[in-house]
């Protein structure tokens, strides 16, 4: 098991591409909690088996793969830790008809943080570069949660084809894939993002990554950092503050 888990970005994550329910065993009729998650890259479902000790990992034929955790003993930690951070309202509808299910005190929709945000972006996120601005897109059939992440981090939501999607552009965009690099666990988002950072001219990147002023007035980053003051003190070190 990790020692240090980062429940938000597993939440996150898991609200994206996972599900939380209660499974009845036909055969004996039994009721047990269930949580899935399903990805076609089988690395952040490696993340997260390493990270609470259990799991089965499975592969479907249509290529994706599985992480199922069920029964009460197994499912009751993770439930524990979703219900600190999540923010979807259809997630939080789930969650609480399986935290009544298992005993456990109910929940509220919180605010998303940047961890939180890391985990969502990796399940349902995307970047892009058009006519040499750089973006980050999030798309959704529910419009809430990207309201909530239009609100903490800035940016649109917009009609799209298959529902909504957030969209951020810009100084704004590339300043806060600063902040996401070092907490996504997918190789294949990551790479994207660098990809995509490295196309731009090296100028933009540069004000983007050093515009302290957008940091600071950023409601999560700024709780990560009233919460990790030897951040400021190493910035200040290396004179970035």
């Amino acid at each position: 098991m990790e020692s240090v888990i980062d429940w938000e970005y597993i939440t996150g994550f898991c609200e994206g591409d996972g599900s939380v329910g209660v499974y009845v065993m036909s055969a004996v009729g039994q009721r047990r909690p269930q949580i899935d998650v399903t990805q076609l890259e089988r690395d952040v479902l490696d993340y997260i088996q390493l990270c609470v000790g259990y799991g089965r990992m499975s592969k479907h034929p249509s290529g994706a793969w599985n992480l199922m955790i069920r029964g009460i003993r197994k499912c009751c930690p993770l439930l524990e830790e979703f219900s600190k951070y999540v923010v979807c309202e259809h997630f939080l509808g789930r969650l609480s008809k399986v935290l009544s299910f298992v005993g456990m005190p109910p929940t509220s929709k919180h605010l998303p943080t940047l961890n939180w945000f890391a985990g969502f972006f990796d399940a349902e996120g995307c970047s892009s570069v058009s006519s040499g601005s750089f973006m980050l897109h999030v798309g959704q059939k529910e419009r809430s949660v990207l309201n909530s992440i239009c609100g903490m981090f800035g940016g649109s939501v917009v009609p799209s084809t298959f529902g909504w999607q957030w969209v951020l552009y810009g100084d704004k965009a590339i300043a806060l894939t600063q902040g996401l690099l070092g907490l996504l666990h997918s190789p294949k988002k990551r790479g994207q993002l660098i990809e995509h950072l490295d196309g731009l001219s090296d100028a933009k990147v540069r004000r983007a990554e050093y515009d302290v002023q957008y940091y600071c007035e950023h409601k999560a980053v700024q709780s990560y950092i009233d919460a990790h003051p030897e951040v400021v003190v190493e910035l200040e070190r290396e004179g970035k503050l």
